[in-house]
């Protein structure tokens, strides 16, 4: 299937498998500019692709990680493999996505802690009746 549709899907979540696609897409790129019949074409290509996708979206990066197979592990290995092959440093871009999904979180159980809680306080089946 076109990597391309992928992202365009209605009926599945797309926004986790970005990052996984996006390797797929470099590493086409990668093994095409050795073609002598696309070696005119490939490197405008991968800058183009870079000046996209250098600066990853925090959104994506969110979403990878609230995938159930990816996780921070997950997030961090992309990042690994990306600066091997692109040879941008997201050390401080991981940084910055963990204090961002931290803050995220606190500011979430900030407003909806509170009603846990609650929910904690009075164990399902009991009404709160005395006999």
């Amino acid at each position: 299937m076109n990597q391309l549709l992928f992202f365009s899907g209605v009926y599945y979540p797309t926004s986790p498998l970005v990052l996984h696609h996006l390797l797929q897409i470099y590493a086409h790129l990668h093994e095409s500019e050795n073609d002598q019949n696309l070696i005119d074409v490939v490197y405008p290509m991968k800058l183009k692709f870079l000046k996209y996708w250098e600066n990853i979206p925090l959104l994506y990066s969110f979403a990878f990680i609230l995938d159930p197979r990816a996780k921070m592990r997950g997030l961090f290995n992309v990042l690994v493999i990306l600066k091997e092959n692109i040879g941008v440093d997201y050390s401080s871009y991981y940084a910055s996505v963990k204090t961002e999904l931290y803050k995220l979180f606190a500011k979430y159980d900030s407003k909806f802690g509170a009603a846990k809680n609650r929910r904690a306080a009075h164990p399902a089946g009991q009404t709160g009746k005395r006999k």
